[in-house]
This record gives structure tokens, sequence and C-alpha cells, in this order.
């Protein structure tokens, strides 16, 4: 589901309280459930912030000292509620901020009912309490919603009937008891009813786009692995080519052929073993080589030997380039005989 311009503008605006007061999705790709979770996250850490503001601006303009102490707990509920919310609680943060709203909202009412009584025209304040009614709606199921507006209603009824009135509001209920009842709970059922609706609906409407999304997110996830699975497949397969390729060089008598060592291929370490192989047997067969260069400069020595014995002339050694030569040229100092032939080498000849 793409994020509309006005939510990017709104997370944008509020990344910095985001950081300190949402929670924060542990990957890009989350399930559907992850991510409404960080949703309800985001609006209940507004919330929190919206209620913390009109605590402090309560707590600057408040006249009354007996506001003081609640306000203080208020606030102080909220920011643990910041904190539980922080940490993933989001159900028990949108549980503080609708109970410390509520009963702030109660409260508030009382106080103006204690401090001279209500008025007709303080009887409308009872439509604040639409405030925690609709933030029940939006962070819980139905049932808390219509159970947080049941509670309102039965306070809204016993506050006007038993809590202290001027004389005014006495006049007003004697007169039209069932109106003055009947606008504030009519106005409170109204609004909770709808919005229950409108929630309802956009609830599904965001569960079938968070599905649509995640059928989406496990196509492109199938494609890439598809596409990487074909990639392995075909380096695969070219690594057994340069293995076959490199067996028929080696069977040619060629020990210099080398495997490329590519750590992305699943036959690296076949690789590196058949390289340390040819190696080994690059130096085998150079030893082998020199070994055979010495046999026969030897037996080229003891024909020289021998053949200057039967014609009873000067012994004479032939160079033959291999480690010989050093124990030749020292016999040679200590042999009169001795009268070194032109440079030769023994001829090479492989297996």
């Amino acid at each position: 589901m793409e994020m509309s311009s006005t939510q990017r503008n709104i997370d944008r605006f509020f990344g910095w309280w985001y950081a300190i007061a949402a929670p924060r999705a542990r990957s890009r790709h989350i399930s559907s459930r992850e991510r409404e979770l960080v949703h309800r996250g985001k609006f209940t850490s507004l919330v929190l912030l919206i209620e913390i503001v009109e605590s402090l601006l309560v707590l600057g303009e408040s006249g009354s000292p007996r506001l003081l102490i609640p306000v203080f707990i208020s606030i102080f509920i909220l920011l643990v509620g910041v904190v539980l919310n922080r940490f993933g609680k989001v159900r028990t943060a949108g549980a503080v901020v609708v109970l410390t709203i509520n009963l702030n909202m109660c409260l508030y009412l009382v106080e103006k009912a204690t401090s001279g009584g209500f008025s007709p025209y303080d009887l409308a304040f009872f439509m604040v309490l639409i405030h925690p009614e609709l933030i029940a709606i939006s962070l819980f199921p139905a049932s808390v919603g219509l159970l947080v507006a049941l509670f309102n209603g039965v306070f809204t009824v016993v506050a006007i009937l038993f809590l202290p009135k001027t004389a005014e509001a006495l006049s007003l209920l004697s007169t039209n008891l069932y109106e003055t009842l009947f606008s504030p709970l009519y106005v409170q059922s109204g609004v909770v009813l709808i919005s229950l609706v409108w929630i309802v609906g956009a609830s599904q409407q965001m569960r079938r786009a968070n599905h649509a999304e995640e059928v989406s997110e496990l196509s492109q996830a199938l494609a890439f692995q598809h596409r990487t699975a074909l990639q392995e497949k075909q380096g695969l397969e070219e690594s057994i080519q340069q293995i076959i390729a490199a067996h028929e060089q080696i069977a040619n008598g060629n020990f210099n052929v080398r495997l490329p060592v590519d750590r992305k291929n699943a036959l690296q370490p076949v690789a590196y073993s058949l390289n340390n192989l040819l190696s080994y047997l690059q130096a085998s067969w150079q030893e082998r080589q020199q070994l055979r260069r010495t046999q026969q400069a030897i037996q080229q020595t003891l024909y020289d030997i021998q053949l200057a014995n039967r014609q009873r002339r000067p012994l004479q050694f032939h160079r033959t380039g291999t480690s010989l030569d050093p124990l030749l040229s020292e016999i040679a100092k200590n042999t009169s005989y001795y009268r070194p032939a032109r440079a030769e080498t023994v001829s090479d000849s492989r297996d």
C-alpha cells in the first residue's frame, strides 16, 4: 500500500516524535499485523503528544489549586504511556491515554460543578466526553469504544441529576429535563455510532490493502529467489565446464592450468582444492623431470669413465646442467687425467 503524500508529510514533520514515542519496525518487510501495530503506535504517539501539550496548557492557565495535582498526575501517566508505546505496548499505552483523558474530562466537569454549580451553559461541556470515545474507537475494538461511551453516558446522567447546579440550571431541568439529558446523550451516541461504522469500513479496507501489499511483496520475493537460483545455476554450470576443461588440459600434460576462485561460486572449495592438487602435481612433475635428467647425467658420466679406461686416454666429463655438475667439478680438480670436454648439455626428455 503506497503511502499518501499527506501521510508522508505528517511522518516527515513528526519524525522526531516518532523516534521518541512510536514503536519502530524491526525490518523493511514486516507482516500486516506488525505493520498495523506500527501505524497504531504512531497514532497513539500523536495522541499522547497532543494530550501532554494540552495538560501543560491547563497547568499554566489553571486558576484552581485543586486541579494542579490531577494535572501533574495526568502528565506523569501520559509520559509512562510514551515509554510503553515506544517499546511496542501499544494497547497498554492506548488504554493509558483513554483512561487518562476520560478521567481528566470527568474531573474537570466535577470541579466545575463543585466550584459553583452547573450553569445552563456548562451543560454543553458534557460534549467533550466524545474526545476519549473517539480515541477508544480508533485504538481498540468496537466493544471497547461502546463500553467507554456507555460509561460516559451514565456519568452524564448522574452528573446532571445529582451534582450541584445553579438556579438557572435547576429551572431548566425542572421545565425541560428530557431535552436537557437527551442533547448530550444524542450527540455522544450519534458520533460514536457513525465513527464505529467509519472505523470498521476503514479497517476492512486497510486489511485488504495490507493483504494486497503482502501478496505483492511475496511475488517480488519469489521473483528475486527465482533470479538468484537461475544465476546460481548458471554459475554452477560455468564452474563445471571450467573443471572439465581443466581436466582435459591436465590429461594432455599441462599442469600450469588453474581454476578461478570466486567466493560467490558454490564450487569455490572444489576449485581451491583442485588448484592445490595441480600445484602439487606440477611440483612433482618438475622434480621427476629433474631426477630423470640427473639419472641420464649419471649414466653419461659412467659411460665417459668406462670409455676413457678402455681407450687409455685422459678422462673427459660433459657438463650435464644438473646438480651433478658441482660433484664433477670437484672430481676434476683432483684428477690429473681430467680434461674438460666442450660445453654440452644432456638433452631433456618428457614422460
